[in-house]
């Protein structure tokens, strides 16, 4: 965590529990089960430690900008590729920006305080190069500043600061998902507790993970659209004037099972169609939807692995989401 929080503790027949503010906040965990990963981080623990006993050596023991890049940064674990890095020593604000670099198709963040205004520019330039692109930051943090109008600049109203008359607590994230639907394109999320910002660059002891797995990219997007629509945003519309307001579909990619969420204006019927990669039409469905969130499941097994969209009807307006079976 790169924020203290208040904590208060009691005892009850010997047994500890805590209150923590920290469950208002928005935050993500990731647990990764792999040796090696955990000897990098065990490296990275003695190196403040100052020793490999039980005992700290105060002497040897550092932190911050005199710490040394002295851990492995790439890891294969179950088959995916898997990076860590920690800062100051290993230059984490170059990493996320090679990260943004990566972006194909899509890009969505969240995140507490930004205030490097490199990263925010790599954003524009791969927005500007065709990348469908939206986040959030923390208006506590920063109230916004130059990083904010760089990258609004290029997306308009999908650059949002986080509502705290909607929202308790605060935004905590600090993650990016890269091309989550797009399993092409080396889909992957980076996360960790760096913040953007040159104090988590040049002094704070931080650590970011950047994980190349489709799955887990869609499991983020599945958080991030959900928070960006509570606190007002929009994505994924192809024409604002219909009655679709939001939809997602997941998961990306699936097994034949198709769980739509889609958000309407008022009540409306329609249709919704699978389309195969030819437009061949799989599946027609008629729907009733009402005012506010709707939920559509569409089960299709017997679907060869491949590309499919999958196409919603309401009052003659057409929005399509691709989806992928493996």
């Amino acid at each position: 965590s790169s924020r203290r929080r208040h904590t208060r503790f009691r005892n009850v027949t010997g047994v500890q529990t805590c209150a923590l503010p920290i469950s208002l906040d928005a935050n993500n965990l990731i647990i990764i089960q792999d040796q090696s990963l955990a000897k990098a981080y065990k490296l990275e623990f003695e190196e403040m430690w100052g020793s490999t006993t039980n005992m700290p050596n105060l002497t040897d023991s550092k932190f911050g900008p005199y710490k040394m890049d002295n851990t492995p940064h790439e890891f294969l674990i179950g088959g995916k590729r898997v990076q860590c890095f920690f800062s100051p020593s290993d230059n984490v604000t170059q990493q996320i920006v090679n990260t943004v670099q990566t972006a194909n198709s899509q890009l969505f963040f969240e995140v507490l305080s930004f205030t490097r205004t490199d990263i925010a520019q790599e954003i524009l330039n791969r927005v500007n190069g065709g990348v469908f692109a939206a986040g959030m930051m923390d208006d506590s943090a920063n109230g916004g500043g130059p990083v904010f109008n760089i990258i609004a600049s290029g997306i308009g109203n999908r650059m949002m600061l986080y509502n705290h008359t909607i929202n308790p607590g605060i935004l905590h994230h600090k993650y990016m998902i890269i091309d989550q639907d797009n399993p092409s394109s080396d889909p992957l999320v980076l996360t960790g507790s760096h913040n953007w910002s040159n104090s988590a660059q040049g002094k704070n002891d931080e650590n970011i993970v950047i994980v190349h797995d489709a799955n887990i990219a869609n499991q983020y997007y599945q958080e991030f659209y959900k928070r960006f629509l509570v606190n007002g945003g929009l994505l994924g519309v192809a024409d604002n004037n219909g009655p679709v307001s939001n939809y997602m579909l997941y998961p990306m990619p699936n097994n034949g099972s198709f769980y739509v969420q889609y958000q309407l204006k008022h009540d409306a019927s329609g249709n919704v169609i699978i389309r195969d990669i030819t437009g061949k039409e799989i599946c027609n469905k008629s729907v009733n939807g009402k005012a506010g969130n709707n939920d559509l499941f569409l089960e299709q097994k017997q679907l060869n692995k491949g590309l499919y969209f999958v196409e919603m009807n309401f009052e003659g307006y057409k929005v399509t989401c691709k989806s992928v079976i493996q």
